[in-house]
């Protein structure tokens, strides 16, 4: 009883202090005080030292507080102590991944990026240390390694080039996304006659068009995943839809909507491409204007979030 009247009391004073800074006295002032000396009387009765309480409870509450301080204090000097050590090795790496030319090089100051984050981030996870903000280091997402992709594919640059993701399953961008580029060569008469599947392990498909369809035909693509395309085509005034296997080095064509009928056809797209795997066309992970190096770092930078692309000099 003695303690929950000095807490009471304690917290009584406080108010007295916040309200009594006006003329005249509120109503709500004045059942303050009445609470107040109820209080004391009962303190009295029971020979309640209440003088000794509120200091004892002052003070207390001053332990937690300078406590709490050092604690704040104490997390962000172990902070700043981290920062210090890797600050340089992250701005290094990223500094080296924007000046990288080869998708050897990309891929491994990208990723070793990723690992120092990592890295920094489980050493704080032991001391409760946390990071926030735009001055931090994030993570990057898959866009170092579209630059590898892009890299890697020169010898497709005077083609038609698309790219396409799909989204680990959390919000924005991450370096879980899946990224596959597609690119087309055209014929005389400006259709398609071959695309070509560029994945993230490196793997190329090729998918000879011509042997399908006919020059005049208009080719599009309607859905697509690592392993297989539907595609669309505008044949003779007619809309068809074509499958495609692109699992392996060359594309096989595995259904076509006018011999199986629409349903089936529709069956077998949906056994095919789950929900799951369907890529989307993604501008995240696309040069906005052309493959040039400088491109290719703007991409990056666009979707880089903290401190290092800030400071690394690119933009």
């Amino acid at each position: 009883m003695k303690k929950e009247i000095a807490m009471v009391l304690t917290a009584l004073l406080a108010l007295f202090v916040l309200t009594g800074c006006g003329s005249s006295m509120s109503e709500e002032q004045k059942a303050l005080e009445e609470i107040g000396r109820q209080m004391q009387k009962e303190a009295k009765e029971e020979g309640a030292d209440l003088s000794k309480m509120l200091q004892e409870e002052k003070a207390a509450s001053e332990s937690r507080m300078a406590s709490r301080s050092e604690e704040r204090e104490a997390k962000q000097k172990l902070r700043e102590e981290l920062n210090a050590y890797y600050d340089p090795l992250l701005q290094e790496e990223y500094d080296a991944l924007i000046a990288a030319e080869t998708p050897e090089d990309t891929l491994a100051h990208g990723r070793r990026y990723n690992e120092l984050i990592e890295e920094r981030n489980a050493r704080g996870k032991e001391m409760d240390v946390r990071w926030s903000g735009r001055s931090d280091y994030m993570r990057l997402d898959a866009s170092y390694i579209a630059k590898a992709m892009y890299l890697s594919t020169a010898g497709y640059s005077d083609w038609e080039c698309m790219t396409f993701a799909r989204n680990a399953g959390v919000l924005g961008t991450t370096d879980a996304d899946r990224i596959m580029l597609v690119y087309a060569d055209k014929n005389d008469v400006g259709n398609w006659k071959e695309l070509v599947f560029v994945k993230e392990d490196g793997s190329v498909c090729k998918l000879d068009l011509s042997g399908t369809f006919e020059p005049e035909s208009s080719i599009s693509i309607e859905t697509v995943s690592e392993t297989a395309v539907q595609l669309c085509a505008i044949e003779h005034a007619d809309w068809n839809w074509y499958l495609f296997d692109v699992s392996g080095p060359e594309g096989t064509l595995t259904a076509k909507s006018t011999e199986l009928g629409e349903e089936a056809y529709r069956a077998k797209l949906d056994e095919t491409i789950g929900a799951d795997e369907k890529m989307g066309q993604s501008w995240d992970y696309a040069p906005s204007w052309g493959t040039s190096l400088e491109e290719l770092n703007d991409m990056i930078l666009r979707n880089t979030s903290g401190c290092a692309a800030d400071k690394c000099g690119a933009k």
